[in-house]
């Protein structure tokens, strides 16, 4: 999952880099991004403590 939401990043950054000066990148997915690596660092550290 988040590789395809870094794969999404990417690609808007690269197609809006084309598009015009300023790259553009939609903030719903950059924070969709920052929260599944926040989730999956919690669980780790979760699982971590719980073994």
């Amino acid at each position: 999952m988040i590789a395809l939401l870094a794969i999404g990043v990417a690609y808007q950054a690269a197609s809006s880099a084309v598009k015009g000066p300023s790259p553009y990148v939609d903030p719903v997915i950059i924070i969709a991004l920052v929260g599944g690596l926040l989730a999956k660092a919690i669980t780790n550290v979760y699982m971590e403590r719980k073994c």
